[in-house]
Formats: C-alpha cells, structure tokens, sequence
C-alpha cells in the first residue's frame, strides 16, 4: 500500500524505521525521481485542528523538525521540506499526518556497516580516522550552536552521512 503527499509518494513495506514520534519511509519525488526519507508523524490531525494523544511526543516531533531545518552541515541530514498528507477512506478524510522529508543516506547507520561481514574484524585505519573526524566535525558544529544531545540514538543520526566504501 502507498501513500502520498504533494510531491512525494512511498509504500508502507519500505520501512527504514521508527520511533516514538514517527515512522521513516523510503520515499520518492514524483516529479524528479529523487529518493528521500519521509519521516510521518504518529499525531494524527483533523481539519484544521493537532489531535496529540500524548503532546509532549507531538512537541517532541516539532522540537525535531526545527532542529532539522536549521541545521546546515555535511554530516547532519538534511531537511529537505515539511508537507501534510491526508488520508481517505472511500466516503471520508480519515486522517491528516505531518510528514518531514530528509536526505536519504543509502548507507545505513554507522551500527549497520560494522555488521557487514566484511567488516567483522573491524575498519581499515584511514576509514576509523574519517569517521572521527566527520563525527568531530558534526559534534564541533552543534557544540558551537549551544546545542545538546542527550541520546545516544542522535549519534548515529549523525553518522549516516558518512560515506563508507564497503565494496
């Protein structure tokens, strides 16, 4: 099954993940083919007004997003826009979602190359020195905003953009 916003469209088996806020999707541009991360929000909204079942996870969504669209640096995923879909029955709107839609790193996370079997004893030497300093550089960046991760979860965030030849 696919759902689809203004400009983007994905199927509901193409799940790169989820959290307590949302659920990340492997989306497409429908009009350059672009491929891109939907990150759809789990608060539903209908008409004009935010239905939060739980609203510290809703700001917590919002909290996100902002954080997303000011930052502006190589190794942080970039937000590429924010856009509602709406979802209908046959009759009815049944429900509208935010959806965040984010750079797409084909990589996998940091935890995801270090499984390869072909990295089991570990990186090559100049490998390990490119991810410290591409994740040096991240954390430089945010320390230099006044900005905290608390969550181990944000580190591997940060290490997607890292580009690793595992060929």
């Amino acid at each position: 099954m696919c759902e689809a916003s203004e400009n983007y469209v994905w199927n509901l088996e193409d799940r790169i993940g989820s959290g307590a806020t949302s659920v990340v999707y492997k989306s497409y541009n429908m009009q350059t083919g672009t491929i891109a991360a939907a990150k759809v929000s789990k608060t539903e909204r209908r008409s004009s007004r935010l239905i939060r079942p739980n609203s510290s996870e809703s700001s917590i969504f919002d909290r996100e997003t902002q954080f997303l669209k000011d930052m502006d640096h190589p190794n942080i995923i970039r937000f590429i826009g924010l856009e509602v879909v709406s979802l209908h029955n046959d009759v009815r709107l049944t429900q509208v979602r935010e959806v965040v839609f984010l750079e797409f790193c084909n990589g996998g996370s940091l935890s995801d190359v270090l499984q390869q079997p072909a990295n089991r004893f570990g990186l090559p030497e100049d490998t390990i020195l490119q991810l410290m300093k591409d994740i040096i550089g991240a954390l430089r960046y945010l320390y230099e905003r006044q900005i905290v991760i608390l969550k181990r979860k944000c580190l591997y965030r940060l290490c997607f953009l890292i580009s690793i030849d595992s060929s």
